[in-house]
């Protein structure tokens, strides 16, 4: 019995350890990354546990059955330059990827500088329970996220000012609307079978048409079509879902553009 309780109290000094030895930043529900604390928060998002509601450090393979990955708020600001990564992070509530707002006095906005980050290296992440966006980068080259499996809502990548790129996201199978713009020469989804929107607008390579032949009969929207336009060849591509009723708003939309379309006709010519 004696040793028993030793043992217990032994773990409880332990965990006292773990939780003492959280840096300061690390205690917050989001972690805010710029150029002079990455190496430090990345290690905090790898590391931070949740047990029994307390958020602790663990350093060790062995996981207690009470402890679960600690979902953190990542935000990445806009002055890290070079690549970036947050090995370890198997779960995210959210992740945000932009630019810098820097204030104006003459504007109540302000003026936004777009990020240099070069790439980011997301190996162990499985799950985002919110969002994953990222807007407002110029130099963004690659983007790895090889165990990603679930976006529970909004994947909306903005890339207008960077370097052409090929996205893949080998191990995504559901992400509530999907976003993705900028110059995409590829887009890789082996794994996705349901997502209730899809929209792709590229200036890059990307073959539309192929692109979606890919998904179509695979990825379930509840209706909704998947979209991708190109660019280059100025061509857009619609391809509807095979979900177990069709609400017909693309038909619908089709046809009220033509009507509307016509109708500004005739009124120029009777104008004459």
């Amino acid at each position: 019995m004696k040793l028993s309780t030793h043992l217990l109290g032994a773990s409880i000094v332990g965990l006292a350890a773990a939780i003492s030895n959280l840096p300061s930043d690390c205690k917050r529900s989001s972690l805010s990354f710029d150029s002079s604390n990455a190496v430090t928060l990345a290690g905090c998002a790898g590391l931070t546990y949740s047990c029994d509601g307390e958020a602790v450090q663990i350093n060790g393979t062995e996981v207690p059955a009470n402890c679960t990955p600690y979902p953190y708020q990542i935000f990445i600001d806009g002055n890290i330059k070079g690549p970036l990564a947050i090995p370890g992070m198997a779960e995210a509530s959210s992740i945000t990827v932009n630019g810098s707002i820097v204030p104006d006095k003459t504007d109540n906005f302000g003026a936004i500088y777009t990020s240099n980050i070069t790439s980011l290296d997301l190996p162990d992440l499985e799950s985002v329970t919110s969002s994953f966006m990222i807007s407002h980068v110029s130099s963004l080259s690659n983007i790895s996220v090889p165990k990603l499996e679930n976006v529970s809502e909004s994947l909306k990548f903005d890339l207008s000012d960077g370097p052409a790129i090929k996205l893949s996201f080998p191990g995504l199978t559901y992400a509530r609307n999907i976003s993705l713009t900028g110059n995409i020469d590829e887009i890789e989804f082996p794994a996705l079978n349901q997502t209730l929107g899809l929209d792709i607008y590229t200036t890059g390579k990307l073959d539309c048409a192929k692109f979606l032949k890919g998904l179509v009969g695979v990825v379930h929207t509840g209706g909704q079509g998947l979209t991708c336009r190109a660019l280059l060849s100025q061509t857009t591509s619609t391809s509807s879902s095979p979900a177990p009723t069709d609400t017909g708003d693309s038909v619908r939309s089709g046809v009220q553009g033509v009507l509307l379309a016509s109708a500004v006709l005739m009124a120029c010519i009777l104008a004459l």
